[in-house]
């Protein structure tokens, strides 16, 4: 009798030490672990603070705490705005507007380096647009990222607290980007409490 509660008590004991040690192999291991991954875009790490970059809107350095805390869509562009730029702004404004009810959550923002009256801007208003000066630090931000914030095409999601998450490229389908875009603003809109 002694010893079948003997035995009883070490089974007690050692089960959950047995479990932690058969984890913690298990999970450095690397066996079983999930291989994809639930974003689209490329996730920019560190991301990028908005407010660092030299950007002026409505005449002020952009400053997170002075605009609405939405999540905004941004395209940095140089010089004029080709059929590539204008395809990347149709892209922004069809996925905002295909968030439905979620829509006003989301801002679109034009970034270029004058005050230059871009058609775009009445095309697919409401567009907002900023501008950076020469001093911009924006190439040397995303250096370290190996992106070219002003390659035609590009879209960039930012956060409420103005920070530069997720990268889109270029794609000669103009509706991959879309679905791409707006399958990851429904998650990120789904799981965000502010913005």
């Amino acid at each position: 009798m002694i010893k079948k509660n003997f035995v009883i008590a070490m089974l007690i004991f050692l089960t959950p030490i047995l479990v932690i040690l058969s984890s913690t192999v298990w999970y450095y291991s690397g066996a079983s672990l999930p291989e994809g991954r639930v974003n689209n875009g490329q996730l920019l790490s560190p991301p990028i603070d908005v407010g660092e970059l030299g950007v002026t809107y409505e005449y002020q350095p952009f400053n997170i705490e002075t605009i609405e805390r939405d999540w905004m869509i941004f395209q940095f562009i140089k010089g004029d705005c080709s059929s590539t730029c204008d395809d990347a702004a149709y892209v922004a404004r069809q996925a905002n507007i295909a968030l439905n009810r979620e829509s006003i959550r989301v801002s679109r923002f034009l970034l270029s380096e004058s005050d230059k009256d871009y058609d775009i801007l009445e095309k697919y208003k409401p567009l907002n647009h900023a501008t950076y000066g020469e001093g911009s630090l924006i190439a040397k931000e995303f250096e370290s990222q190996n992106i070219n914030p002003f390659e035609e095409g590009s879209l960039f999601i930012v956060d409420p607290l103005g920070n530069i998450i997720m990268f889109y490229g270029p794609k000669e389908d103009k509706n991959e980007n879309f679905k791409q875009i707006l399958e990851d603003l429904k998650k990120l809109l789904r799981v965000s409490k502010i913005g």
